[in-house]
């Protein structure tokens, strides 16, 4: 069965929200993925829905967007008495808890059944978009320095490394998106 203990987050298929009548199913997120290079992204997002995550699996993260979070996870990861951890403000606490939980032994679930709608940029109305980026980029750094091995860094440093220098030559590139 997949409800067995070590499930401690549940999520959905979270479609974005429809912008009309005849508006095609676009995937907000299936899950979470972080990958060898530290990239962290929401599987599928983007994607026209054609049946392609229509499969119920493990997921090591889930956008917390729309989850449902077991109680005894949430009190094994609880940090500080925080479950969410408030330096983050926005942006990648989901990450930050869903990593905690995985490094304890829990997982996540997807089940393709369960469709949610999600409007993106809902926290964030208005206000200076540079900023945003700015936060979400520090964030990438508390979640890393918090939840990742120094081992593993190094096992994927070449990854890592093509990633940051990436990043970085598009933040000196072009700092007005920044």
């Amino acid at each position: 069965t997949p409800f067995r203990k070590e499930v401690g987050m549940v999520t959905g298929k979270i479609l974005r929200m429809p912008k009309g009548l005849h508006h095609k199913a676009v995937i907000d997120s299936t899950g979470i993925r972080v990958d060898y290079s530290r990239s962290m992204h929401d599987i599928g997002e983007g994607e026209e829905d054609i049946g392609q995550y229509n499969k119920t699996v493990r997921r090591k993260a889930v956008s917390c967007c729309c989850a449902l979070l077991r109680r005894e996870m949430l009190t094994d990861i609880c940090q500080d008495g925080q479950y969410f951890d408030e330096s983050l403000y926005m942006y990648l606490e989901d990450v930050d808890l869903c990593w905690r939980a995985f490094l304890k032994g829990w997982e996540g679930l997807y089940v393709h059944g369960a469709i949610a709608y999600h409007k993106r940029g809902g926290t964030r109305k208005s206000g200076d978009a540079s900023f945003f980026r700015k936060l979400n980029l520090h964030n990438r750094y508390i979640v890393l320095c918090k939840n990742d091995s120094f081992l593993l860094m190094l096992a994927h440093f070449p990854f890592i490394l093509v990633y940051e220098v990436l990043l970085f030559w598009r933040v000196f590139r072009y700092p007005y998106l920044l």
